[in-house]
């Protein structure tokens, strides 16, 4: 695993689709302290303040997977970040198809981009967690923050490191084809 760490970015996402993917290893991950035109599902933007939440793009060839099932992977990614959250004990849930959620607050957002030709040749995970961060604006009401839910400030590279483990964990069971268990905790 390489941890490709800027200080500032536009986009993670939009910085991997200038990188030739072909030559980036599996598990690579670009991690922004400051994204200043985050993307997310369906035009939104993701917004964040600098060095206070994790926007990290993880750069995946999941080349074992059919095309078709290409959702898998975004189950595999929402159910690796609420493990996390509820190894510190916070009672996390996915909200269809991608935002995790702790009771009616957005906590994390997941975004994936696929390149597929004749097989899925590469994934493109942007992730944006709210970690540290206290107020945003007024057009995201309900969002909430790690620091929010335990009144603790909390260090951003061993978050990225744990949220690191507990994917590869889910990914890991997607490649050896557990994809009913996967479903099953999913729903």
């Amino acid at each position: 695993m390489e941890i490709r760490e800027f200080d500032s970015l536009p986009s993670t996402n939009k910085y991997c689709e200038l990188l030739d993917l072909s030559q980036v290893g599996e598990f690579t991950v670009v991690w922004a302290r400051r994204q200043t035109d985050g993307i997310g599902q369906r035009g939104n933007q993701w917004q964040t303040d600098g060095d206070k939440n994790l926007t990290f793009t993880l750069v995946l060839h999941p080349t074992f997977i059919q095309p078709s099932l290409q959702f898998s992977l975004t189950k595999a990614l929402a159910l690796a970040i609420t493990d996390w959250l509820r190894s510190q004990q916070i009672e996390a849930m996915v909200k269809w198809p991608n935002d995790i959620y702790v009771g009616d607050r957005k906590i994390c957002g997941i975004l994936v981009e696929n390149r597929i030709s004749q097989q899925w040749d590469t994934a493109i995970c942007g992730i944006g967690f709210n970690v540290n961060q206290t107020a945003w604006p007024a057009d995201v009401p309900n969002a909430v923050s790690l620091s929010q839910l335990t009144s603790h400030t909390w260090q951003l590279r061993p978050i990225l490191e744990a949220l690191l483990a507990a994917i590869q964990q889910r990914y890991n069971q997607l490649r050896l084809g557990d994809t009913a268990a996967l479903d099953s905790d999913y729903l």
